[in-house]
């Protein structure tokens, strides 16, 4: 019960921390007001609906997993806005984080290390800026790979195990 409690807790202040930047970091993405109040009230209405307040409570790992994308666009807008590294890079780390607990979204991190490679370097940021994003990305693209194969022996393992069980109860 302790424990169950704590991951709530938890999830829930990752949850209003990452939807509170989203929300932050959408308002000042547009130049347009009338278009950026209307992206943020949308983002608000989301993030703080009764559905996605719900999320916390009924399955961890898929709202983990939403926040931590919702982080993600918090960082890549804010770094779109404008421009510190720090940014970029923690957009990279949060969408990596999502990929190792969703499997699923292993080709997203693939797509997105593949055009910081061929367009990143038009950013404005320092080589080092570029190399140390470039780093994350590949790095979290090897770790995906890792895991999917992982996942894929896994898998394997419990369909062998249960065909060897139902050979033995013949």
């Amino acid at each position: 019960f302790p424990v169950t409690i704590l991951r709530f807790i938890g999830q829930t202040l990752l949850y209003t921390i990452a939807w509170s930047l989203l929300i932050i970091a959408t308002s000042k993405l547009f130049d347009n007001r009338l278009v950026g109040q209307v992206a943020t009230a949308s983002v608000w209405l989301l993030g703080f609906s009764t559905l996605a307040a719900q999320w916390n409570v009924l399955v961890l790992s898929e709202s983990l997993t939403i926040s931590l994308l919702a982080g993600a666009l918090a960082a890549l807008f804010i770094w779109i806005t404008n421009g510190q590294t720090r940014f970029v890079q923690a957009f990279a780390m949060l969408l990596i984080a999502a990929a190792l607990i969703r499997p699923q979204l292993f080709i997203v991190v693939v797509l997105v290390a593949l055009t910081w490679l061929i367009f990143g370097r038009r950013a404005k940021l320092t080589r080092t800026g570029y190399l140390a994003t470039s780093v994350i990305l590949v790095g979290g693209v090897i770790l995906s790979i890792g895991q999917q194969a992982f996942w894929r022996e896994r898998q394997c393992s419990s369909a062998d195990i249960e065909v060897l069980r139902s050979h033995a109860t013949r």
